[in-house]
């Protein structure tokens, strides 16, 4: 299914990819010994705290089928209208019934779960209810609206069942210069990450009232604005709860509505394999980073990328041993166990996306499908055919899991 040349080519973007965000792991922890505006720093005493030792604890027993009853693979349509590619993609909405992609030029592809596609329209453009640089989509649960973060700040709402622009809020706007997530409480109330703002990255905005409040999350000034601190997209939703997740160390806050704060919930604890100040040496240029990439990541735990929650489990992967070499963790919240591991036994990655209910749904292109399945993998007929019948010319796949 992949070339030598596509599979090189594949592992030279994504070493290069998370070079970066390793670079920018190092500085944001060298800067830990900041405190100010609620920065959060280390292992909070009121969150709960998972312990990890990574010398002994990486498992190498752990089966797809441990983490799950079922694994189903969906072949996205293959129309040329339809096609589209994980380089292109901006945000993935998971609603109940339908998936919205967004691209970077701001075209929206709708497609059934199924892998028909539905709709596609157009919105990139500086016309009525067009948008420049969309940087997140969401549902808008309370008002049933698709909405589209600008990184300007206007957030561009179409109602969900036909994507007609039904309104445009840019009280955001007003208060900062750049806006890169972004998480719809409800009809008004929001939640926003900025990684270049210098006063602070993780916000609170009512769009009735134009209420505006900090919420912590504080990097370098002169980081904001560089590649090196874009965090992708920090929030998401675990029942009736919003969690904000910070992804160079892993901690998981829980967004309390009332208090209109984040508040500690569940922290990493990796040790001697976690990422201090004291492992870097300050006040270096990006090359002085770069050059012990190596090193520091194969000793220690960085990018926590991928994150979900499901109501029992918890779920990272992250960086550790190699450049490309992820491990998952999945903590269950009501034992308080925990196992980690590289690979399962079938020989694949298990990597964290969105969960509703007892399933977990990820988009990966097809040049990666063999990363996270191969003909190990336990499947139903169906989805065997479709596994068999990938190729590079593909569209991109979904993955849907059935958690245990």
């Amino acid at each position: 299914m992949m070339t030598p040349m596509r599979l090189c080519n594949l592992i030279r973007v994504v070493s290069r990819v998370t070079q970066m965000a390793l670079v920018s792991t190092f500085f944001l922890v060298s800067s830990s010994c900041v405190s100010k505006k609620g920065y959060f720093v280390g292992n909070d005493p009121s969150a709960k705290i998972v312990h990890i030792n990574l010398k002994t604890d990486i498992s190498k027993t752990i089966s797809i089928s441990d983490i799950c009853s079922r694994v189903e693979l969906v072949q996205l349509d293959n129309s040329q209208e339809a096609l589209t590619d994980m380089t292109k993609i901006v945000s993935v909405v998971y609603a109940e019934d339908k998936i919205y992609v967004l691209e970077k030029e701001g075209r929206v592809l709708v497609f059934g779960y199924d892998g028909e596609l539905i709709d596609v329209f157009n919105r990139g453009g500086r016309g009525a209810g067009e948008f420049n640089l969309g940087t997140c989509m969401a549902m808008n649960e309370q008002i049933r609206t698709l909405e589209i973060l600008s990184a300007f700040g206007g957030i561009y709402k179409y109602d969900a069942k036909n994507c007609d622009f039904v309104g445009l809020d840019e009280g955001v706007s007003s208060h900062l210069r750049a806006v890169h997530s972004f998480f719809p409480i409800n009809e008004n109330e929001y939640l926003l990450y900025s990684s270049s703002n210098e006063e602070g990255q993780a916000f609170y905005f009512n769009s009735s009232d134009n209420e505006f409040k900090f919420l912590g999350c504080q990097i370098p000034a002169w980081l904001s604005g560089t590649a090196f601190s874009v965090t992708g997209h920090p929030y998401y939703r675990v029942g009736q709860d919003i969690h904000f997740v910070q992804k160079f160390n892993g901690s998981i806050y829980r967004f309390d509505p009332k208090e209109i704060k984040l508040l500690p919930y569940i922290s990493l604890d990796l040790g001697e394999n976690q990422i201090t100040e004291e492992t870097l040496d300050p006040d270096k240029d990006v090359f002085y980073y770069e050059r012990i990439f190596n090193s520091v990541s194969r000793k220690r735990a960085t990018s926590f990328n991928f994150v979900s929650e499901s109501e029992s489990k918890l779920y990272e992967a992250f960086l550790y041993k190699g450049r490309i070499n992820y491990h998952t963790l999945v903590y269950d919240k009501t034992t308080g166990e925990h196992i980690v591991f590289n690979k399962t036994t079938e020989g694949v990655h298990f990597i964290p996306d969105y969960i509703r209910g007892d399933k977990m749904f990820h988009i990966t292109n097809p040049e990666w499908i063999s990363l996270e399945i191969n003909d190990k993998v336990p499947m139903d007929e169906e989805s065997r055919r479709v596994f068999d019948n990938i190729t590079e010319e593909s569209n991109v796949v979904l993955i849907k899991y059935t958690l245990k």
